[in-house]
């Protein structure tokens, strides 16, 4: 079973409060038109806007994807239009993977550290620190940004090919995968240690 819910700023605005459901209970009817949107607006709109960054950003070069204005941009698309179709599809089957791989809608370490708790950023670092060991192995390196693809790794798309991840979405299938529980109980372990020894340190006085 699995409890949605559902809040948004419109819905503020109006005075109404958040609403639940829980999967369930729900009609399958429900469960498949909900389905059928979320699809359409993931791999519409949620795929157009992942594309047009990534356009600027390449378009920006060593500039900010930001500066890009609507004629650069024009300009850029009709000069590159084989690379454009490549990063579109590129994108769209790593989009497929996380729908597959239970990896969508995983929070990101640039755009949600501050939203996480103490236990998952910890849980971050520790499958971090896994990935990296595992990949030493084999002779490869960890790229130091979480959206940059692991280069000498491929994964399962879903579709009977594959797909380079990115450092977020190898941390992603660590901590959803079979050993996510097992990645709380250390993460919890290891922030109750460094309590303890930052108690030990100040006092038992300290107030901690």
């Amino acid at each position: 079973m699995t409890t949605i819910t559902v809040s948004n700023k419109a819905m503020t605005d109006h005075g109404i409060a958040a609403v639940t459901f829980e999967s369930d209970s729900l009609p399958a009817q429900t469960v498949a038109s909900l389905l059928q949107r979320g699809a359409s607006h993931y791999f519409g709109n949620v795929f157009q806007s992942g594309l047009l960054s990534l356009e600027r950003k390449d378009a920006a070069g060593s500039g900010k994807a930001s500066d890009v204005t609507e004629a650069q941009l024009t300009a850029w698309r009709e000069a590159n239009t084989d690379s454009r179709r490549a990063m579109a599809q590129k994108l769209f089957a790593e989009m497929v993977a996380s729908v597959n791989d239970g990896t969508i809608g995983m929070p990101s370490e640039r755009s949600t550290e501050a939203a996480l708790s103490p236990v998952e950023r910890k849980m971050r670092e520790l499958a971090i620190a896994t990935i990296r060991a595992t990949l030493a192995g084999k002779s490869i390196s960890l790229p130091r940004k979480f959206d940059a693809q692991v280069k000498g790794v491929e994964l399962p798309d879903g579709n009977g090919g594959t797909f380079v991840p990115t450092v977020d979405q190898l941390i992603a299938r660590q901590l959803t995968g079979p050993k996510g529980a097992d990645y709380k109980h250390r993460a919890e372990a290891a922030i109750a240690a460094e309590q303890r020894a930052v108690k030990a340190l100040l006092g038992e006085d300290s107030g901690l």
